[in-house]
């Protein structure tokens, strides 16, 4: 019982370090994520989804303020262009992927051309702690 007990301690203590010399590669490296948006509104189509990485210092919409430019696009125009530029270009977002085509519920005519639901791989590099949708 002895020599079993020493041997799980070993065990331990080897895995324990292990893990803490991993520990700092792993930090370092970057993470990839799956992420699945499924449209579960009915009858409102969806206009292709648009997700980031980032750092806590990147603010995509505030609520009580105006909306940006690239928020406004979006909503209004279904236009991911100057959003996806203004993420692309800001220093503290680690990734961004945006889906093909919009998300269409299943009862619309168009939903033979068009799925309700994607999924988009993305990268989430040192620092960023936030995806955004």
């Amino acid at each position: 019982m002895r020599q079993l007990m020493r041997r799980a301690i070993a065990i331990a203590a080897v895995a324990g370090l292990t893990l803490a010399l991993a520990a700092p590669a792993l930090a370092g490296s970057p993470r990839t994520y799956e992420v699945t948006i499924q449209l579960v509104t009915g009858g409102q189509p969806l206009t292709p989804p648009l997700i980031a990485t980032h750092s806590g210092g990147t603010d995509i919409f505030s609520v009580g303020q105006p909306a940006s430019l690239g928020v406004k696009e979006i909503a209004e125009n279904g236009n991911l262009a100057p959003l996806t530029t203004a993420l692309e270009a800001d220093p503290k977002v680690s990734d961004v992927v945006a889906a093909e085509a919009p998300l269409v519920p299943p009862e619309s005519p168009m939903s033979g051309a068009f799925d309700d639901e994607v999924t988009l791989i993305i990268q989430a590099g040192p620092g960023a702690r936030f995806l955004s949708y």
